[in-house]
């Protein structure tokens, strides 16, 4: 996950739990006895906080995906191409075997050996 979208997906979570704070501080508000304008605000402030989290998963990566909603008959039609072809199978098999050339050398007068490690295609 990229920095962007942990930092944005922690944002729209604490969006969220503010507007579930504001909503439960709302009901517990209407069950008491406060004055109108108190009342007509915290709602206010309420709807106000609950449209820019609306805005906020509609511009989201979920919003996006909601958003690109297809016709059904499209879906049917794509679908059915799916049911009515047969699945296709491929095999790729490859042989081969490693032929390992040593080869005693002298460098500097210290005998040493190597070894060459090599793929051998069959035809």
């Amino acid at each position: 996950m990229e920095d962007n979208d942990l930092y944005s997906a922690i944002f729209y979570w604490i969006c969220q739990v503010l507007i579930w704070i504001l909503l439960l501080v709302a009901v517990i508000v209407n069950f008491l006895d406060i004055e109108k304008k108190y009342r007509l605000l915290l709602i206010a402030v309420f709807f106000i906080a609950y449209f820019i989290y609306l805005i906020l998963e509609l511009v989201s990566s979920t919003g996006k995906y909601l958003c690109n909603k297809k016709n059904e008959e499209g879906m049917y039609s794509r679908m059915g191409i799916f049911y009515k072809t047969p699945p296709e199978i491929k095999f790729y098999c490859e042989c081969y075997h490693i032929e390992i050339r040593t080869y005693r050398t002298i460098e500097k007068g210290i005998p040493t050996t190597k070894s060459i490690r090599r793929k051998n295609n069959f035809i």
